[in-house]
C-alpha cells in the first residue's frame, strides 16, 4: 500500500482534531460526496495558497485649474452630454447621435 501512495504524492499520517471539528468535517466531506482525506486536502491547499494582494483602486491626482466652478459657457447638463457622448463611443465603436 505505501508503494500506491508514495507514487500519488500521498502520505499516511495522524492528527489530533476537535471532535466537533471533525464531525463537521465529515458531515462537508459526505455532503461533498468526496472522501474526508479528499476534503482535507482541498481547505489545506486553499488554506495555504498564496494570498493575492488586495486589489486597491489606483490613486489618482485630481487636477483643477483654479476658480470655484466649470469654465464659463460650460453647464453641468452639457458636461453629462458630453460625458455620454463620450462613452458611446468608446464602448460601441460608433459615434453618438448628434
Amino acid at each position: 500500500m505505501f508503494d500506491v501512495l508514495s507514487r500519488m504524492g500521498s502520505m499516511r499520517t495522524t492528527l489530533d482534531i476537535e471532535k466537533a471539528l471533525l464531525d463537521q468535517a465529515k458531515r462537508r466531506s459526505r455532503e461533498r460526496g468526496c472522501t474526508l482525506g479528499h476534503y482535507v486536502e482541498e481547505i489545506l491547499r486553499a488554506a495555504l495558497m498564496p494570498r493575492r494582494e488586495e486589489s486597491r483602486p489606483s490613486s489618482f491626482k485630481l487636477v483643477t485649474f483654479g476658480g470655484d466652478s466649470l469654465q464659463e459657457g460650460v453647464s453641468p447638463r452639457r458636461m453629462k452630454e458630453v460625458l455620454d457622448e463620450e462613452d458611446i463611443t468608446r464602448f460601441t465603436g460608433r459615434d453618438a447621435p448628434a
